[in-house]
């Protein structure tokens, strides 16, 4: 793998990666040329390898309990998380409330933020102004 990655990826998927909700970040497991995944946030499969839990991951990707393990645990591997990508996709498409509180804190924390849900995060004036004053993107 070459440096073509346009970051390095934690994947939030809380409670969802054992279940078709976690269906975008099982496709980012199996395979992106985007991101280099360094992990995945989810606190009922923490301990485990992604591929442990999705048929197809690639080898060696974490899942930890929350942001701050996932974090550390990066560093620690020498893989410092440049992006958080919601990895998941609930009923409805919305982004769940205790996820908006770990966004905040990604963007508090410097990393770039990826969403295809129906919640736009650029049309949430909190999150715009913590992408601002922290000097990250909201994808």
């Amino acid at each position: 793998m070459g440096t073509d990655f346009d970051g390095t990826a934690l994947l939030y998927c809380e409670g969802s990666l054992a279940h078709p909700t976690g269906k975008t970040a099982h496709g980012l497991l199996r395979h992106t040329a985007r991101y280099r995944v360094a992990g995945v946030l989810d606190s009922s499969c923490a301990g485990k390898e992604a591929r442990d839990i999705v048929h197809g991951a690639r080898e060696g990707i974490p899942i930890y309990a929350d942001l701050r393990a996932a974090l550390d645990g990066c560093r620690a591997r020498n893989l410092p998380a440049t992006h958080l990508v919601v990895g998941l996709a609930p009923d409805g498409g919305r982004l769940p409330r205790p996820a908006r509180e770990v966004l905040e804190v990604a963007l508090r924390e410097g990393l770039h933020l990826v969403a295809g849900l129906h919640d736009w995060l650029v049309d949430d004036p909190k999150l715009v102004a913590l992408a601002r004053e922290h000097g990250v993107t909201l994808y």
